[in-house]
């Protein structure tokens, strides 16, 4: 007998998740020029995460984060192109917590390009 997994499906593109990324982007625009905030913003990441699971949404698991912070941290302002150098730090931390997860992290660049910003 095969055994049935329940996997949860949620909405990268809901207002929610949108609102996290906005307060990512906040984040390093508040910041100092110079400063690096790559242990400010993984903290942040995480405290997003665990708010978006309130009573009436859906489970967002530890892999939500990979998209606020790639959504959050890059933009039309600040391409990945440029500015991958600088917060580079972000996802090297990030992934070294998390050992399976580069799927996930290319998955947040692909959604970046295809459905975030599909402009850049």
């Amino acid at each position: 007998m095969h055994e049935v997994v329940e996997t949860a499906v949620y909405d990268l593109f809901c207002p929610e998740v949108k609102l996290a990324c906005q307060e990512v982007d906040s984040l390093i625009v508040e910041a100092p020029h110079d400063s690096d905030i790559t242990d400010q913003l993984l903290a942040t990441a995480t405290s997003l995460q665990v708010n978006l699971n309130g009573p009436a949404t859906a489970f967002y698991g530890p892999d939500v984060k990979y998209f606020i912070l790639f959504c959050g941290i890059f933009s039309p302002k600040r391409s990945p192109v440029k500015y991958w150098d600088k917060y580079e730090q972000v996802f090297v931390k990030l992934l070294a917590r998390n050992d399976c997860q580069n799927v996930v992290f290319w998955q947040a660049i692909v959604l970046f390009f295809m459905r975030f910003y599909p402009q850049i």
